[in-house]
């Protein structure tokens, strides 16, 4: 890793022309996967945006001959391989036109970096999108929601950027959050589980100390976009903030909350569903305090917020680890 966090196979990556290529590298935890760069385009202000796939390798074990032991009588079935897609939006740097290219995000290819070993392991084949403009995270998005899913288990998504209320910020404009989500309503994914994992800020208010609670984070409630479960049911929001705050990140480590939900899930993964793994990553969260020369900023909090509309415990149990029941 070089000192902003980007790692040199990311690096190597980027340099590429625009022709699809591909390659086996070596990942942490022993994990081979093959890889192309689907494309590299220099955009206005001087602004690099790629789209790096990444494809797990096969586990080692015969899914339909394992037994997995889930503590439960109503989960989703997610033994396939791959396991599902993942679409990682990583904005780093931010074209005027976005009003944040003076707030470049250096700690984001640190989460993106996680979450994809993390999410090779558990055997979701990825898409990753660096600097995108909005409409290529649409039309990106708009083919991970429709590919086929006949084979496949579930679908992820990580929006890593800044934010506002209800928004995401991609390198040249916002897109609203219901727009990116509306788009995973579809035939190809009914009846499976939608994760979204949203690494943003929600507002610029910062949290006190005494505002870190044991239950559910301030706001939560007034949450807008009421969804109508019988039309959206199966989708999981993970939000690494609740509304008005601001979302905490080092420029070295990334952010607070994938920090902690790489670290969650690598620990708990093999035991616990998802719903059970986020209720872990809030606590830590909520453990962290933020440290700065600037006052105002100085011994803050943060909690996340989390909205299901599953039906089902959902599990991302690992191929190649043993399993145990909680």
């Amino acid at each position: 890793m070089n000192e902003d966090g980007v790692s040199i196979l990311t690096l190597k990556n980027m340099i590429q022309t625009n022709e699809s290529l591909s390659s086996t590298q070596s990942k942490p935890e022993n994990i081979i996967i093959k890889q192309e760069t689907v494309l590299v385009r220099n955009d206005e202000d001087g602004i690099q945006f790629s789209h790096i796939r990444y494809f797990p390798n096969e586990p080692k074990i015969d899914l339909l001959k394992v037994d997995f032991k889930f503590n439960s009588d109503n989960f989703y079935n997610t033994n396939t391989f791959p396991r599902g897609t993942l679409t990682i939006i990583n904005v780093k740097n931010f074209m005027k036109s976005s009003n944040k290219h003076e707030y470049p995000r250096l700690g984001t290819d640190v989460d993106a970096e996680s979450l994809c070993d993390l999410f090779l392991k558990l055997g979701f084949k990825i898409d990753r999108l660096n600097n995108p403009k909005s409409t290529d995270v649409l039309n990106i998005l708009k083919q991970a929601a429709n590919e086929d899913y006949s084979s496949m288990s579930c679908c992820v998504v990580a929006l890593l950027s800044h934010g506002e209320e209800g928004k995401i910020i991609c390198t040249n404009e916002s897109l609203n959050i219901r727009e990116i989500t509306n788009l995973f309503c579809t035939k190809a994914l009914a009846g499976k589980p939608k994760l979204f994992l949203i690494q943003a800020c929600r507002g610029t208010e910062y949290m006190e100390s005494l505002d870190t609670v044991d239950g559910l984070g301030p706001g939560l409630s007034n949450e807008p976009n009421v969804l109508d479960v019988t039309v959206e049911s199966d989708f999981l929001y993970a939000y690494s903030t609740v509304l008005g705050y601001y979302s905490w990140s080092s420029q070295k480590l990334g952010s607070w909350f994938i920090n902690a939900a790489v670290s969650v899930f690598r620990d708990y993964a093999h035991k616990m569903d998802v719903l059970r793994l986020l209720t872990r990553v809030n606590k830590e969260v909520s453990e962290k305090t933020s440290i700065t020369d600037n006052l105002t900023k100085d011994n803050k909090k943060q909690i996340g917020s989390l909205i299901s509309l599953l039906r089902k415990e959902l599990f991302f149990f690992p191929y190649d680890e043993p399993m145990e029941s909680v």
